[in-house]
Order: structure tokens, then C-alpha cells, then sequence
């Protein structure tokens, strides 16, 4: 399936975005169920820990809990973190952060920042699709200024989308969810959006997968924030934007030297003038 955010929507597509979202809360259920059982304490800990808002108290039992699970059962933990990462996404609930936090505490910055970036390139894609088939008109009715002039926004850059598209997930200038929710209102393509998600959020990703090695020694979310890490996330950010820039310039460039060489070819056809027989004219008469 071809996806057009700018075509009708069908039964077909419809059910091409339900499906995983039914899969992914069957899936959970299981998940839940295949980890080994918790004492009744843990267990209350675990459903305190899960439900929004998340205090750092919160964040924290979540982490001993996830912790003392991955010991034996790594891969289930990784699965449940992605898969609740996803739905949480997919219909734009609040409070994902925090599972970076502690997929951060459990698995390490590395293994968490992939796990993350997967997680975020699947959630944000399904909520894309969500959008594009069921919240068009819910979203122009929320934000009927914002959507009017992110539109117009795309519109002025449809040829470097790309390049938008990263500079929007890499700078906190746009809220993440805003543009999940309305990039099919304004007609960014979906490869477009997923591959700016996935490389755009990645420096994102590091950041706070590394605070969450940190969470079991501070006492406050204020304290997780080292300007060394966020340094380094700068940089790679500019090294992220640098080369589309130049590439979008170079492009740019390329399709500048094309229309003068146009215009260069009209005057020629038009004024040029030979001599034939000692007189002047047009080469074509």
C-alpha cells in the first residue's frame, strides 16, 4: 500500500491501522502475563508506578521493578517497554519521557537509545496513520490557527521536506505530538516523517537514556539534566543538520543553474540573428 496522505482513506487502510493496534494491547496482556509473579507489594508498586502522571517516586519503583525482572527476562522487559512505549504514541498520552528514563536505568544508554529510537519510530509512524484515517477534522478543530500555518510552512518547503522535517525533531520549537498528529493534515509523505523520526529523535534518545542512569541518585527530575550529555546532543544534531543543509543549498543551487540555463536557451532561440545573403534576420526565417 502506497501511502498518500493526500488520497481518500478506505476500509483497507483503516484496517491496516487497527490491526497493529489491536496486536500491540493483545501483546501487552501477554507480556504482563509471561513475566514471572510479584509479591502482592511489588505487584501495587508496579500498577502505581504505570499510571500517569509519573512522579520521580513513580519513575523510581518503576525502575526496581523493571530492574529486578530484566535479571532473568531481558527480552520480555524490552518488549513490554517498547510495546507500552508504541501505544502510548500511537494515541498521544503523555508521560513516554519517562520510559526513556528508565529503559535508560535498566539497560544501559546504548541498548536503551536503540530500543528507544525504535520504540519512538514505531509509535509516532502508527500515530500517523492514525491521524490520517480517523483525526483530520479533530485535529484542524484543536489547532485551526496552527494547522493553517504549519500548512502553509510545508507548503513553502515541499521540495526539502526532509531537511524540515529533521530540523522540527531535532530543535523544541514544535511539540513532538503536534507534529505526529498533524503531519497527515498538511500532507507530509509517510517515509518522509518516519525516516526524520527516527533519525531526527536519535540525539533526543541518547540524552535521556543516559539521566536515566542517574535516577536512583537524585531527588529531583531538575537533577537528571548534566550539561555535558546535552552538549553532546547539540553537537549531534548540527552533525544530523549540517549535511541536509548542504544538500538542500546544493540542490537549490542545481535547480537555480537549470532555469537560467532555460532562460539562457529561449533568449538564444528568440534573438539570435544570422546573415544570409547580406541581410539580418531571425535563424529560423
Amino acid at each position: 500500500m502506497a501511502l498518500d496522505a493526500r488520497k481518500e482513506v478506505g476500509a483497507r487502510e483503516v484496517a491496516i491501522v487497527v490491526m497493529p493496534l489491536l496486536t500491540l494491547l493483545a501483546s501487552a496482556g501477554l507480556l504482563f502475563r509471561s513475566l514471572p509473579a510479584l509479591e502482592s507489594s511489588r505487584r501495587d508498586d508496579l500498577m502505581k508506578a504505570v499510571k500517569p502522571p509519573h512522579s520521580l517516586d513513580d519513575v523510581n519503583l518503576l525502575r526496581q521493578v523493571l530492574t529486578d525482572y530484566s535479571d532473568g527476562n531481558a527480552v520480555v522487559v524490552a518488549a513490554l517497554i517498547s510495546n507500552i512505549y508504541i501505544l502510548m504514541l500511537s494515541f498521544a498520552i503523555p508521560g513516554a519521557t519517562t520510559l526513556s528514563f528508565v529503559a535508560g536505568a535498566v539497560f544501559g544508554a546504548y541498548r536503551a537509545t536503540a530500543l528507544i529510537a525504535f520504540s519512538i519510530t514505531a509509535g509516532a509512524s502508527l500515530c500517523y496513520l492514525v491521524s490520517l484515517c480517523f483525526g483530520r477534522a479533530l485535529a484542524t478543530w484543536i489547532w485551526p490557527v496552527k494547522v493553517r500555518t504549519f500548512r502553509k510552512e510545508v507548503a513553502k518547503r515541499r521540495g526539502n521536506l526532509l531537511h524540515y522535517m529533521l530540523f522540527l525533531r531535532l530543535t523544541p520549537f514544535v511539540p513532538n505530538t503536534f507534529v505526529n498528529v498533524v503531519s497527515p493534515v498538511v500532507d507530509i509523505p509517510f517515509h518522509v516523517f518516519a525516516l526524520a523520526t527516527c533519525v531526527g529523535t536519535l540525539p533526543q534518545n541518547f540524552i535521556t537514556a543516559q539521566m536515566g542512569l542517574k535516577l536512583a541518585t537524585v531527588a529531583s527530575f531538575a537533577e537528571l539534566y548534566d550539561w555535558r550529555v546535552i552538549a553532546f546532543g547539540v553537537v549531534a544534531g548540527a552533525v544530523i543538520l549540517v549535511p541536509t543543509f548542504l544538500g538542500a543549498e546544493a540542490g537549490k543551487s542545481l535547480k537555480d543553474m537549470d532555469v537560467a540555463k532555460d532562460d539562457d536557451d529561449d533568449d538564444d532561440d528568440d534573438e539570435v540573428e544570422v546573415v544570409v545573403g547580406g541581410k539580418r534576420g531571425n535563424k529560423y526565417e
